[in-house]
């Protein structure tokens, strides 16, 4: 089997140290909204929200490390790049989509590394996290002591935290939905585990970037042994 290598060590932990504690952090903002759970104490703090707001400060300085010290972060920047940068084949991958989602079976159009739906997707995520940190740094500072923020300032926070939080949801699920249970996009999910995804698969939906990224990217793995023969 032949395969491209798609993303570098540096795009991979970004995305990693970004989405473990985000969905952890989703998890324990949903069970904030329980009150036994909220409840729970360990000496003078609550304890789910202290992972709450422990969780959030880890995701943000993991990003911030990630960004200038990860190996490979010319390659990440590359990545950020292209996520946020509109090109003329867009307007056509949409295209595309909206017929592919009303059952019509098409080959997808040339494509660069990102689709256009993968922007959308990564410009509405990258909204709801900067709102999240923003608002969390406020509720987070305001756990800790009560003498920095105005006690009516820190309410007025607190809707739009959970405004941002709700709007993420949709994103994160169909995300999820696309990496782990669509056959047709599933095959993208090594990408971000090993960095390399199936040739064939990147031909067919990412076919621009593959010719962009010539042969000194491809690889050949050895098909799987059986009863000491290789399987074709």
């Amino acid at each position: 089997m032949q395969t491209i290598r798609r993303f570098s060590l540096a795009s991979r932990l970004l995305h990693w140290t970004l989405a473990v504690p985000f969905l952890l952090l989703l998890a324990s903002g949903l069970l904030l909204y329980v009150p036994r759970a909220k409840g729970l104490h360990a000496g003078s703090y609550r304890v789910l929200p202290l992972i709450h707001v422990l969780l959030g400060i880890g995701l943000t300085l993991g990003l911030v490390i990630v960004w200038f010290a990860a190996p490979g972060r010319r390659a990440l920047r590359d990545d950020v790049q292209r996520l946020f940068r509109a090109t003329p084949g867009d307007r056509a991958w949409l295209g595309y989509a909206w017929y592919a989602l009303l059952g019509a079976h098409l080959q997808p159009p040339p494509t660069g590394k990102f689709n256009a739906g993968q922007k959308l997707n990564a410009a509405a995520m990258a909204l709801c996290t900067a709102g999240l940190i923003a608002t969390g740094a406020v509720l987070a500072v305001n756990f800790f002591t009560k003498a920095v923020f105005d006690a009516r300032f820190v309410e007025r926070v607190f809707p739009y935290h959970d405004l941002f939080m709700v709007a993420a949801v949709p994103f994160v699920a169909g995300h999820l939905f696309l990496a782990l249970l669509n056959p047709a996009t599933r095959p993208s999910l090594r990408g971000m585990l090993d960095g390399r995804v199936d040739l064939a698969w990147a031909r067919r939906h990412h076919s621009r970037w593959v010719a962009e990224s010539g042969d000194e990217a491809v690889a050949v793995v050895p098909a799987p042994k059986v009863g000491g023969q290789e399987t074709s």
